[in-house]
């Protein structure tokens, strides 16, 4: 028996950003704007742990964190 105090999992569509929750427009393939950019280790160390490798980071995110 639970009595609440377990944390809930997280859990973001394959199509959102793990950030911010806006789409990602990830395309899952090589030709998308993704496979293109570089994503510093420090941006990825922002998303959740459980969230990691389970949706790409957004165009948006990725330039705010880079600029």
């Amino acid at each position: 028996m639970s009595d609440g105090s377990e944390p809930k999992p997280i859990y973001v569509a394959a199509s959102e950003c793990p950030l911010c929750r806006q789409s990602n427009r990830c395309e899952g393939n090589e030709s998308c704007w993704c496979s293109r950019e570089k994503f510093p280790k420090e941006l990825i160390a922002l998303v959740p742990e459980e969230l990691q490798g389970k949706a790409c980071i957004c165009e948006k995110c990725l330039h705010a964190f880079t600029r």
